[in-house]
């Protein structure tokens, strides 16, 4: 049994649901990391990594993860439609928060002092 996971990161909302969202997925595969990275394309480290809520993987990443948790639950076709769908929509808005933020953080917050403003 490996470490427990460190809790998701919630400092951008919608990039935290990403993260809950694989690793419920993941979870309801009874799947570990090596497992699910036997089965996708990538290491366990950077799907612990995109299932961290710390910064946004790419979306090849996210559809890979899905697909690999997905292969493997016992569900039907429509629920695995499903469940990938949702991981879109939700990359998707993480997306744009994530974008949002990195435009916030680039507006300047000096304000011109009212005594030095002339016509």
């Amino acid at each position: 049994m490996g470490r427990p996971e460190k809790p998701v990161d919630h400092t951008v909302p919608a990039l935290g649901a990403l993260a809950e969202h694989l690793r419920a997925m993941r979870r309801d595969a009874c799947l570990t990391y090596r497992q699910l990275a036997e089965r996708s394309h990538y290491s366990s480290a950077q799907l612990k990594r995109a299932a961290s809520g710390v910064s946004l993987p790419s979306y090849e990443l996210v559809l890979s993860y899905a697909m690999g948790c997905n292969n493997y639950l016992e569900r039907a076709g429509t629920a695995q439609w499903r469940a990938r769908m949702q991981a879109t929509n939700l990359y998707e808005e993480a997306r744009e928060a994530v974008h949002r933020n990195r435009i916030e953080a680039w507006a300047s917050t000096v304000r011109p002092k009212p005594e030095y403003v002339r016509d």
